[in-house]
């Protein structure tokens, strides 16, 4: 009995290297103990394995995967292209209803911030916050993106408006709900400067600072703001926000049950 028991943690050791291996991990590494194989695979497993349709982002505080692409209505949804917040709602009530995050799709639009945040969870995600939505969106190439069209355009992978992390579509296209609220001019215990381009941003791309002229340091991106109420916070700009749309542009003076043809969102995990 007891050369079997060797024979199988020998086969089981050798086993293990080969995996290791296969990944690309230093099999002496398991042999000296210093780390145990499983826990070797796990991190590995770990280090950009998000689920499809998702780009993993590591920030060294929090690492995370984010829609690829701009939230989609899913194939089991009964209203394909949404026109209305009711048929969002619609969508939201149908159990099989999902949203998708796929190369090819037109993004799910006429969508209000708390739809937004719904959807998100019938997926098992949730809308990013600030700065998950910024350090994502970071290498964009702006002048590439669909800030001065007519209408949507679908995903596509191919696309030239893709961040460093190859997030597609974060600048222009539909405006993307964002985590958290203004009450009253305040967010995140700090009053936000009046409407106008970026003048200075905090370490999440968030205006603290804005000027009448444009600003070429933040790429004469604009930001909006409200002084009065409780407001939803979007970013990114749309098809027809031209040279106001980009990664420091936020939309901080809309009411989280507006919806319209040029908002959508994408969520994170």
């Amino acid at each position: 009995m007891r050369w079997f028991k060797n024979g199988v943690r020998f086969l089981l050791v050798t086993v293990g290297i080969i995996v290791l291996t296969s990944f690309g991990i230093d099999a002496s590494q398991y042999l000296t103990g210093s780390q145990s194989a499983l826990g070797l695979l796990a991190d590995r497993a770990t280090e950009g394995g998000c689920p499809a349709g998702m780009s993993f982002i590591e920030n060294g505080v929090e690492d995370y995967c984010i829609d690829t692409y701009e939230v989609a209505v899913g194939s089991s949804c009964p209203v394909k292209n949404p026109s209305h917040f009711s048929q969002s709602a619609e969508n939201i009530l149908a159990a099989s209803c999902v949203p998708e995050s796929i190369d090819g799709a037109v993004p799910w639009s006429n969508v209000t911030y708390h739809q937004a945040v719904e959807l998100c969870a019938k997926a098992g995600k949730r809308l990013p916050n600030h700065s998950q939505w910024y350090q994502a969106s970071l290498g964009v190439n702006e002048s590439k993106c669909s800030i001065a069209s007519n209408s949507i355009i679908a995903s596509d992978k191919s696309s030239e408006c893709k961040s460093s992390a190859g997030v597609v579509n974060m600048v222009g296209n539909v405006w993307e709900w964002v985590a958290g609220d203004v009450v009253a001019g305040i967010y995140n215990n700090r009053t936000l400067p009046d409407t106008g381009y970026v003048l200075n941003a905090d370490s999440a791309g968030v205006a603290i600072e804005t000027s009448a002229d444009s600003q070429a340091n933040f790429h004469n991106d604009y930001f909006w703001s409200q002084k009065e109420g409780v407001m939803a916070m979007m970013r990114g700009g749309f098809y027809g926000s031209g040279d106001d749309a980009g990664i420091y542009s936020i939309h901080a003076d809309i009411e989280l049950n507006f919806s319209g043809s040029a908002i959508g969102f994408r969520c994170v995990k």
